[in-house]
């Protein structure tokens, strides 16, 4: 779209005139619509170029706000926004007269593809503008799930746990500690794991006959974490701590 000069609308009109005598409509002819606005700015609508940037903002809950830049004039033009998600193996369309879209139930650090094409009465642009290089990463990481402690030798014992659920496909790294109520400090710990299996030697509270252990997640280079403890009963006599 651009503004035009008097003599350029005084041409489109006599243009247009001569073909409505036809019985035929100039926005087929042409690839222009003329349009004058409030401020008595007269524009010449040209099919259409795509937004040129996208940007993407992740909220919590695996909701992820996609927004583009518009053009000055997109909407006295009466441009509106279809876009095209692949996500997971999945695609769906949207339409919208916004320059955003909110979109929920996303995880897993999963590669998200958008293609958004510009539309307005004459159909949508043959090209259009695709980014296909974002992963949807949580903003927090639920726990871990299915904890498992198990014996393993006289002292020490075997952890194991699967991934949280809203980042089971992130690549993470996790550090597990193991400590008591009687000593808030760690006693034994594994960490930079990228498998999802520890083992640790049994540190126990002689009183409660109990153990505590911290399974801290983070996604690979970012400052994304998450936390899960737990108690657990020891598995030797409970005099037994190290």
């Amino acid at each position: 779209m651009r503004l035009i000069d008097q003599d350029e609308t005084i041409l489109g009109i006599i243009a247009y005139s001569s073909l409505a005598l036809l019985g035929i409509s100039a926005v087929v002819i042409t690839t222009l619509l003329i349009l004058e606005d409030s401020n008595e700015n007269i524009y010449e609508c040209l099919v259409p170029d795509p937004p040129p940037d996208i940007s993407f903002t992740p909220y919590d809950n695996g909701t992820l706000k996609v927004s583009w830049t518009t053009f000055e004039t997109d909407r006295e033009c009466g441009v509106n926004y279809y876009l095209m998600f692949s996500y997971k193996g999945r695609e769906w369309d949207s339409f919208t007269s916004n320059d955003f879209m909110i979109l929920e139930n996303l995880y897993d650090c999963s590669l998200f593809i958008v293609r958004i094409w510009s539309v307005d009465n004459r159909g949508k642009t043959s090209t259009y503008h695709i980014e296909d290089n974002f992963y949807v990463k949580p903003t927090t990481i639920t726990d871990v799930q299915n904890i498992k402690i198990s014996p393993s030798s006289v002292g020490m014992m075997t952890i194991t746990w699967d991934p949280p659920l809203n980042a089971n496909e992130c690549n993470i790294v996790y550090t597990v500690s193991i400590s008591n109520s009687d000593d808030s400090t760690d006693q034994d710990s594994c960490g930079n794991l990228t498998s999802r299996m520890c083992i640790l030697r049994e540190y126990c509270n002689t009183t409660t006959n109990t153990m505590d252990i911290n399974i801290l997640t983070e996604i690979e280079g970012t400052l994304i974490q998450g936390n899960t403890s737990i108690s657990h009963d020891c598995f030797y006599n409970s005099t037994m701590s190290f």
